[in-house]
């Protein structure tokens, strides 16, 4: 669900451990998530 607004997650994923330390961690937590599973 943290990818799902955006047209390519897994090219917002690359850009997002592109900025990280060496060796950092990124931690994404999704909650609340929707009974429709943001389906329209």
């Amino acid at each position: 669900m943290a990818f799902s607004g955006y047209p390519d997650g897994k090219l917002a994923l690359s850009g997002l451990t592109r900025v990280l330390k060496p060796n950092g961690k990124l931690i994404i937590i999704d909650f609340n998530y929707p009974k429709n599973k943001n389906k329209i």
